[in-house]
């Protein structure tokens, strides 16, 4: 059999080590060859490659990632341990580290890249056969139980294909991290950020410390920036006005909240009275109840605030610039205080990460089309927003930095609160209406900092776009979002909704079909990204399994 993978990121390397581990627990090393699809120059980093800058950061703790399957996974498939992202960090690169540092991206597509190298490793001490191909895929072709697999300059053919492609690539150089573009930025440009999320951190941090900047700490006062003068001036806005609330301090990485309402049984139950959830009438009053116990519990029997915790854009005062830049200030301040506080300290930051740790149940109310189509729409548009906003953000140093560039006069928020943008000649124009004034200003260059879309349907990809035509994208009645639509084995879907039972799709590639996809493993806890994986490659080897029992029985039958 031959098993290829297309996208040799974090996912594809996850597969790969399921499959040589099952392969090598029933003994089937010469009957298999795996062909490695990777576009970029570097196999296994994926979105984070080794030459990422050092100041860009993670937004996980370093004792929350994994890429090995341990010991809590074992009841689902056959171990193959190895170390957590921080064990590595801690034995490679410095011992002055703690499980609740947030390291750099650099260092986490090292790891990465470590892992990725193992499992090669592994292929030639088993001696299973296995080609690396650097190169586009633009399309799969197939045929009877042979697909052909066409890149930009070959043609190869294969029996298993799985899809584990991950980002987009940005349609324009100004949308997105686009490293080279943001350096050519000149100093004395306006420069307009759309967003105030991660990648926008990004961005800001690659306009600053990249460019010689320094944040310096006295006496425990707040950080204060030291420029280079090489910076341009930065100016914030984002639709609500607001940024992603901050990653606390977090002193216990192994803590993973219990529920007590929001559970796989709730959910159970409400579906024994009607097959299709809807999220605001049966979900979310759930998850409420859940955060609220989560609150009361930490905060001396107090009441969580539900309006302010979804909504903090509440907390703005737009009457005027002034009166919304001391509003967002003192807001920024407050959410910089609750996270030095830390997570155990903090009920509100206590509730906040307590949605990542009920992430699964609320994946198991909303997969594989588990809400109506009006309300799935709601929840990608309305609520998937709104828990982003609390509990994906950047860690919590990201905030005091932010703090010191407006004190320094190097980040502006004046116009952050939902203006409009007008192009004039080469440069642009930008509009922030207020309750009692209207404000503008001309500005040289505007970067969107956002992720490139998930949305297969408008996508850019030559590859997606060829698999579109042939596959479905992900729907619920009309609404259409994501990547592939898969079955509950991860096989991709036609266009006549049947399963091809040998192609798959993994992370990005069926979003949609699974929510939030954009993850890594967890070590102590039964992780999502690493049971697909298993799942797949358990699939792949059974099958292969059933084909060599067949073809001996016909053997012996002759």
């Amino acid at each position: 059999m031959i098993i290829s993978i297309i996208g040799m990121g974090p996912r594809g390397c996850s597969l790969l080590e399921r499959i040589i581990t099952y392969t090598i627990n029933h003994n089937l090393q010469n009957k298999i060859k795996i062909i490695l699809f990777e576009k970029s120059v570097e196999f296994g980093s994926g979105s984070h490659p080794t030459h990422t800058p050092e100041h860009l950061l993670l937004n996980t703790i370093a004792g929350q990632m994994t890429m090995f399957w341990g010991d809590e996974m074992s009841k689902f498939g056959p171990i193959h341990d190895g170390p957590t992202f921080f064990d590595w960090y801690y034995n490679n690169k410095t011992k002055m580290v703690k499980p609740t540092d947030y390291l750099s991206r650099k260092s986490l597509g090292e790891y990465l890249s470590y892992f990725y190298k193992e499992q090669i490793k592994r292929l030639i001490k088993n001696e299973i056969s296995f080609l690396e191909v650097s190169d586009e895929v633009i399309d799969i072709v197939e045929s009877n139980d042979i697909t052909d697999i066409i890149t930009t300059s070959e043609l190869y053919k294969s029996n298993t294909i799985a899809i584990c492609t991950g980002h987009q690539k940005s349609p324009s150089p100004n949308i997105g991290f686009n490293e080279s573009f943001i350096n050519d930025i000149p100093a004395q440009h306006n420069v307009v950020i759309k967003g105030m999320g991660l990648t926008s951190f990004d961005i800001i941090s690659q306009l600053t410390e990249g460019r010689g900047g320094n944040f310096v700490s006295e006496n425990n006062k707040p950080l204060k920036y030291i420029a280079s003068g090489k910076e341009p001036k930065l100016y914030l806005y984002s639709r609500t006005g607001l940024f992603l609330s901050s990653r606390s301090h977090n002193a216990h990485p192994d803590f993973v909240y219990q529920a007590k309402f929001f559970t796989i049984a709730a959910i159970d139950k409400l579906r024994s009275n009607k097959e299709l959830l809807d999220f605001e009438e049966d979900v979310l009053p759930l998850l409420i109840k859940e955060l609220k116990c989560a609150y009361y519990s930490r905060s001396n029997g107090q009441q969580l605030d539900v309006r302010s915790f979804f909504a903090q854009e509440k907390r703005l005062d737009i009457s005027s610039r002034q009166t919304f830049i001391d509003s967002f200030n003192d807001y920024l301040s407050w959410d910089v205080k609750e996270s030095l506080i830390g997570k155990f300290n903090s009920p509100y930051k206590f509730c906040q990460d307590t949605i990542r740790d009920l992430r699964d149940t609320i994946r198991y109310a909303v997969d594989f089309k588990g809400l109506t189509e009006e309300s799935h729409q709601t929840f990608i548009n309305k609520w998937q927003p709104r828990m982003n906003r609390i509990c994906v953000g950047p860690p919590y140093i990201r905030l005091m930095q932010l703090q010191a560039l407006i004190k320094a006069g190097i980040c502006s928020v004046d116009y952050a609160y939902n203006p409009s943008i007008e192009k004039q000649g080469d440069k642009y124009k930008m509009t922030c209406s207020y309750i009692n004034e209207s404000i503008e200003i001309i500005f040289d260059t505007h970067i969107e900092a956002q992720t490139p879309s998930l949305d297969y349907n408008k996508s850019q990809d030559f590859f997606i776009q060829s698999l579109t035509k042939k596959y479905k994208i992900f729907n619920n009645g009309d609404f259409i979002y994501g990547g592939l639509e898969i079955d509950k084995k991860h096989n991709i879907k036609s266009k006549n909704n049947k399963s091809n039972i040998n192609i798959y799709a993994l992370g990005l590639a069926c979003e949609g079909s699974k929510y939030f996809t954009l993850v890594l493993g967890r070590p102590n806890i039964i992780s999502t990204f690493l049971f697909d994986s298993n799942l797949v490659a358990n699939d792949i080897i059974e099958k292969l399994k059933n084909s060599l029992r067949n073809k001996n029985q016909k053997t012996n039958t002759v």
